[in-house]
């Protein structure tokens, strides 16, 4: 009844065929708001709190966005000057745009009737456009719910953003299809603020008062919450499978969860298959794997190593019908179909919290600086971003570099921020860290500096 009335309130002001931004905190009314946007034949661009206002209005720009709906405070944010309709649900309000400016439109494919068009966080800083058919949300859903049969209809928490695309498919629809009891508290409720700021401690209060069965984290969150759980000697008996994914995560943290009672297992994907391609379950899992593909999911592995994949809902997208799509991961499949990572084609750096950051991005901000001659960015699977920095001059002190971090960080979001630096010597082709024409031997680097305090 929910989800007719607010389809029945969004066709009184908008067509099918429209393009909508959905902008709001988790809750309930978003996703009822979702999946009325999808049977009344809009497309919905789920947007990520975390987006920087830049990115923000990169989408707006560049997309044939006819609206905006969400809470006063999520629209507001994006643009205060907006006029907003009131809608009759607790406090959210539609902001319908006015004609597109003088910016061309990005090409974008055909959207096919209630899609979705999901953005990455963008490895250059602007966000880049994903279409997703609903028929490939409810297979992807479908394959989760008959992995997880045996556990399910049972009883799933919500703790992150709506809008990622792991929470919203893996999460909300294969609860859905189930019949699973959902639990949306805000992000607020859960520790959640920004795109890496988690304090376990109210999430696993929620998962305490809620006595729920399923959760789907992302690595760094697991690490906090595995380190809090092990301070306090909690325990938390009603888990029954918690889904980590988002970026690689090592079996030693996995093997910790599972000491402390928090059945934690690792899975694979990406935006461009609606997600997860892989996931390990309590009954089929293999260590260090990321599980075996989901059943409509094709996988293989092409002569330099890198996973191509290609799934079986056509949504006119690469990778659909008998297109093998390139995933930029390297990767091995063993007998028993189990799939292993072996690390990334190219040098794009995923963040503990899922965020994709091409390290050439901060440091070009970094090089503009005079005082630094040389830097490079890591921190794949981390928290955080960290960097080498090779300042221009020896006498150059070290508050000046810290300075030029800051000014640095206050022009990116926070997930691509630098959080740790360290000074060290020029890399040269002589010491084995630069190639004759001037690229970093990034995991040479790595390996050298990298692991050292």
């Amino acid at each position: 009844g929910c989800v007719e009335a607010m389809a029945s309130e969004l066709q009184s002001h908008l067509r099918p065929g429209d393009t909508v931004v959905l902008a709001a905190d988790n809750s309930p009314l978003w996703v009822h708001a979702d999946l009325a946007l999808q049977i009344s034949g809009i497309t919905a661009i789920p947007l990520p709190g975390f987006f920087t206002a830049g990115q923000t209005g990169h989408i707006l720009n560049h997309h044939p966005v006819s609206a905006i709906i969400g809470d006063r405070a999520s629209v507001r944010r994006i643009d205060a000057s907006l006029d907003v309709i009131s809608l009759p649900f607790q406090g959210w309000v539609l902001a319908v745009l006015p004609g597109q400016g003088a910016i061309p439109l990005l090409p974008v494919p055909d959207c096919p009737s209630g899609a979705k068009l999901t953005f990455t966080s963008g490895s250059t800083g602007e966000p880049k456009a994903v279409v997703i058919s609903p028929e490939q949300q409810w297979q992807v859903a479908d394959g989760i719910a008959k992995s997880l049969a045996p556990l399910l209809p049972g009883s799933h928490l919500v703790l992150l953003p709506l809008a990622v695309l792991l929470q919203n498919v893996a999460g909300v629809y294969s609860s859905l299809l189930s019949r699973s009891a959902l639990h949306v508290p805000s992000l607020a409720e859960i520790g959640f603020s920004g795109s890496s700021g988690f304090d376990p401690g109210p999430a696993l209060e929620m998962v305490r008062r809620t006595s729920c069965e399923t959760l789907i984290v992302l690595p760094h969150m697991l690490r906090l919450m595995v380190d809090y759980m092990a301070q306090k000697s909690l325990t938390l008996p009603s888990l029954r499978y918690v889904a980590v994914g988002g970026s690689r995560v090592s079996p030693q943290l996995l093997d910790a969860a599972r000491a402390l009672g928090l059945p934690a297992y690792e899975g694979y994907g990406l935006t461009e298959a609606c997600s997860v391609v892989s996931m390990n379950t309590p009954w089929q899992h293999r260590r260090a794997s990321v599980g075996q593909p989901l059943p409509h999911q094709q996988l293989k592995i092409a002569e330099d190593g890198e996973i191509l994949i290609r799934w079986s809902v056509f949504n006119g997208g690469e990778g659909s019908g008998q297109a093998w799509f390139p995933t930029g991961d390297l990767g091995a499949v063993d007998p028993e179909g189990y799939l292993f990572i072996n690390g990334r084609k190219k040098n794009l750096i995923i963040t503990g919290f899922g965020r994709n950051v091409s390290p050439e991005w901060p440091e070009s901000m970094l090089l503009e600086h005079a005082d630094i001659s040389q830097a490079m960015v890591y921190g794949d699977g981390e928290p955080h971003l960290s960097a080498l920095l090779v300042p221009s001059h020896p006498d150059i002190a070290d508050t000046v570099l810290a300075g030029i971090i800051g000014q640095v960080n206050e022009q990116l979001p926070d997930y691509a921020r630098i959080h740790d630096w360290k000074r060290i010597r020029p890399f040269t082709p002589d010491t084995g860290f630069m190639t004759p024409n001037g690229r970093l031997r990034r995991n040479r680097i790595a390996a050298f500096y990298c692991s050292q305090p």
